[in-house]
């Protein structure tokens, strides 16, 4: 394994690591933003 290859590697895992953070944050945002519009729409009827 070279230092160019360890180097690549610790990067892509960078993005990926990046990429899931962020689709859990909107996963995260999405489920409370439902929850709250459900919350609001049965306070409403």
């Amino acid at each position: 394994m070279t230092i160019v290859g360890i180097i690549v590697l610790a990067l892509l895992a960078f993005l990926v690591l990046k990429v899931v953070v962020g689709v859990v944050k909107f996963a995260l945002l999405a489920v409370i933003v439902i929850a709250a519009v459900g919350f609001v729409a049965k306070k409403l009827r």
